[in-house]
């Protein structure tokens, strides 16, 4: 079962609650009632900083429940589609979140992480900077120096 969600290769060893809460496609408040209701699992805590946190396999076992809709305790769970923010209550600096529209994985994977680090660019000007810094295509040997290289390019271009 493929998807564009699935962590296939994880790049971080840990992710945060907001960040697996993205992947899963669903707000960060939302998370936090599934983990309450046990349909997540419980994240692992850092003992020096108390921070709660997903191993990568645990984040990819999250993204499961949410694409089989068969929770971590063997419920069903339904989840709804997010609804879309109409353009009064969106701040007026700050794009709604898109889903990058590309087919390549690498590609996608890209966009998703630019967002992440809250670069401010659609998924064409991305798209056309990674032409421009990997006209091969991406690779995953190289996919974290392009991805410094690519942020800093687009941060310097939007004046950020």
């Amino acid at each position: 079962m493929s998807s564009e969600r699935t962590i296939s290769s994880p790049r971080k060893a840990v992710y945060s609650i907001t960040e697996v809460a993205a992947l899963c496609g669903i707000s960060r408040g939302r998370f936090y009632d599934l983990i309450k209701d046990g349909v997540m699992p419980q994240p692992v805590y850092c003992l020096k900083t108390r921070r709660p946190m997903y191993e990568a396999d645990m984040a990819a076992l999250c993204v499961r429940v949410r694409e089989s809709n068969v929770g971590f305790d063997g419920r069903y769970v339904l989840f709804y589609p997010r609804r879309k923010i109409s353009k009064a209550a969106t701040a007026p600096d700050r794009q709604p979140a898109r889903r990058p529209s590309a087919s390549n994985p690498l590609m996608r994977e890209m966009i998703e992480a630019l967002r992440a680090m809250n670069l401010r660019a659609d998924d064409s000007e991305i798209e056309t900077a990674v032409n421009q810094r990997c006209p091969q295509g991406l690779a995953e040997s190289t996919f974290e120096t392009d991805l410094r290289a690519i942020f800093d390019q687009l941060r310097r271009r939007n004046g950020g």
